[in-house]
């Protein structure tokens, strides 16, 4: 990492961190096989070395790490059965919340959803896969939205993560 990672904002630090090495790893920052150094990014941010090694632990524990006993701290290789296991995981969770979602669904929320649909449409017309599949990617954002259940929203978007970081996807 060539630049200098910046904090801003209010909130436990270990949580700013952990977003800032989060975002870094989905954006190809940190390579799959590359080691975090906890020392090296908390002299690099300014602060202590702890803060930094409860946001790698957050991380191993979403699998974006691997804590290997004699390598340290390592960015997670993708292979293919990790990728079928996001996307089935990714597939129950987007079942669960669309039917959650019809239970609580609004006007306001099927509008919002055909208009996506009549853009994905025009989409195909048009032979546009780029813009369609970003398109439907906000389409089951919001599908999964409307459910309103925290938790689930978070973990989608934590398995959403995972497939982002995936070089296969």
């Amino acid at each position: 990492m060539k630049k200098l990672l910046k904090l801003e904002g209010y909130d436990l630090l270990s949580k700013k961190v952990y977003r800032i090495l989060k975002k870094e790893i989905i954006k190809g920052s940190f390579k799959p096989g590359d080691k975090v150094l906890e020392g090296k990014i908390a002299e690099q941010m300014g602060i202590s070395r702890t803060p930094v090694r409860e946001a790698i632990r957050g991380l191993a524990a979403e699998g974006f790490v691997v804590l290997s006993p004699n390598q340290g701290v390592v960015v997670r290789s993708v292979s293919a059965e990790n990728i079928r296991e996001v996307l089935q995981i990714h597939s129950a969770l987007e079942g669960l919340a669309a039917r959650l979602s019809c239970e609580v669904t609004n006007e306001e929320d099927l509008k919002e959803l055909e208009n996506y649909v009549n853009k994905m449409e025009k989409l195909v017309e048009k032979k546009d896969l780029l813009t369609y599949s970003e398109v439907d990617l906000k389409f089951h954002e919001l599908i999964v939205n409307i459910c309103r259940n925290k938790r689930l929203i978070q973990m989608r978007r934590n398995i959403s993560d995972q497939e982002i970081t995936s070089p296969f996807l």
